[in-house]
């Protein structure tokens, strides 16, 4: 199963791949390729915090929102 940031970067690539000369475009796949990175760092805080074994628990829904 792919997961949201994997799609995300996925979705960086191609536009990137298919629309290399629009500056809009370019941003879009930064600020998307951010969000991956952002959401990958807030996972492993999170884990690191709650741990791994419960994602759905409210305390792991707190480590991982409390990221700023």
């Amino acid at each position: 199963m792919t997961t949201m940031v994997e799609r995300w970067l996925d979705l960086a690539n191609r536009l990137l791949d298919e629309h290399p000369r629009s500056t809009g475009l370019r941003r879009r796949a930064v600020s998307t390729a951010y969000y991956a990175v952002f959401h990958t760092i807030a996972r492993v805080c999170a884990d690191e915090i709650a741990g791994e074994h419960d994602r759905s628990s409210e305390e792991y829904t707190i480590a991982y929102r409390s990221l700023e």
